[in-house]
């Protein structure tokens, strides 16, 4: 028979030979939307076959194989097929809106997703429906705990708020629900309250998110002092901020990265990423009740010249003292300028050659981006363009060098307006 022939006549043989295979039904009653007997989905194995994961169930199936079948799929891990087992679960929902277990599923899955108001809205139901329900065998503070964070990221602080509070005050406490609080806290601007919450975190946790968090609440209350010995810190034990960077990290509101960025940037001494992590905060978040403090920190900023922080390496042979090199750079800073005018929000970098050959220093150079925000690639390659032509016109003397001796040079660029 050939099967790719008979579309219809496929789906239908698989749905029936594995649903006979793999549904135990004890009685009819177990069939239908109003079945009251507990399913215990955590008992619902991983291990599902391929033919399993490939049948399309209808809206006429079963409450409980819809679910044990959206969970086959979410298993499987493919994007269609989480796709898929969204919406068998929505439709187990409809088709049984009593029922807490579809809400839970569906808000654990969209949680994964980073669906964030869609996860609230289901396990909000969860807990509308049964306070105390219990996925599986076990429950502990597993809905509580994804519920507030879920209402967290999509920026529902008060309840966040709640859900935190509430898991506090049933539990020994956790540094993560701690620090996540203290966020939510300082997006109200109960900058008291999210102080003591972070600094609870920050004390179980030295060089954590809650210490960045914690330093950044102190300094929005301008307790600055405070905020750079902790800083100081900070930046001292991971100066790459790798914490900060990490693929996991997230900030509530999302414009914080970059208020955060800017302020350990800053005291890491890299002054063009604090300048431009702080002007895209102010981009980012026009409303702000902290622009005042960018603001402050914008104008006390070391913006100098460029070759301020010069990363510098070359033969021994090369015999210029930096500050001869850094001159010859500075008196290129009104050329750079002019590429950058347009794209205050561009930060490149500037890799320098400077090489002996016969009389003079011949300058090579290479331009890339470091970061940027709202620029077109069209616009990055012409203002990288404008930087190398710009660089090759830098001049330095030969004076006694040795024919060969070279030093390479890579710096930061970003426009800064006197």
């Amino acid at each position: 028979m050939n099967l790719a022939a008979k579309p219809s006549f496929v789906i239908s043989a698989l749905a029936t030979v594995v649903l006979a295979t793999l549904l135990v039904v004890p009685d009819a009653d177990a069939q239908s939307w109003n079945h009251a007997q507990p399913v215990d989905y955590d008992d619902v194995s991983e291990n599902y076959s391929e033919l399993w994961e490939q049948v399309i169930l209808g809206e006429n199936a079963d409450y409980d194989t819809l679910i044990k079948h959206a969970r086959a799929l979410w298993n499987a891990g493919g994007d269609d097929q989480r796709s898929l087992a969204l919406k068998e679960l929505a439709t187990a929902a409809k088709g049984k809106p009593d029922n807490p277990a579809a809400y839970y599923w569906q808000g654990m899955y969209l949680q994964e997703n980073e669906q964030w108001q869609e996860c609230a809205a289901a396990l909000s139901h969860v807990e509308e429906l049964d306070p105390n329900y219990k996925p599986g065998k076990h429950r502990d503070t597993s809905i509580d705990f994804a519920l507030a964070k879920c209402h967290h990221y999509s920026g529902n602080y008060e309840s966040a708020i709640t859900n935190f509070k509430r898991i506090l005050s049933t539990s020994t406490g956790s540094i993560k629900i701690e620090y996540l609080l203290g966020e939510a806290l300082m997006a109200l601007g109960h900058l008291n309250q999210a102080i003591d919450s972070l600094q609870h975190a920050a004390n179980r946790s030295v060089n954590k998110e809650a210490n960045f968090a914690l330093a950044v609440a102190l300094d929005r209350a301008e307790r600055i002092t405070e905020s750079r010995a902790l800083l100081a810190r900070l930046v001292a034990r991971d100066s790459q901020l790798r914490v900060l960077h990490a693929s996991d990290k997230r900030f509530a509101p999302v414009e914080d990265e970059h208020y955060t960025l800017g302020l350990a940037n800053a005291a890491a001494g890299r002054i063009k990423e604090s300048l431009y992590h702080f002007r895209l905060y102010l981009k980012l978040a026009p409303q702000s009740p902290w622009r005042s403090r960018v603001h402050a920190h914008l104008r006390s900023a070391k913006r100098g010249k460029l070759g301020d922080a010069l990363d510098l390496r070359g033969a021994v042979q090369f015999r210029y003292k930096r500050e001869q090199i850094t001159a010859s750079i500075n008196a290129q800073n009104p050329a750079f300028e002019r590429c950058l005018k347009p794209h205050p929000l561009l930060l490149a970098k500037l890799q320098l050659t400077f090489l002996v050959t016969g009389k003079q220093v011949e300058v090579k150079a290479r331009a890339g981006i470091e970061r940027f925000h709202e620029v077109t690639e069209a616009e990055q390659k012409t203002t990288l363009q404008c930087l190398e032509k710009a660089a090759r016109e830098i001049r330095i003397g030969k004076g006694s060098l040795t024919i060969g001796s070279h030093a390479n040079v890579d710096f930061l660029l970003l426009h800064s307006p006197n």
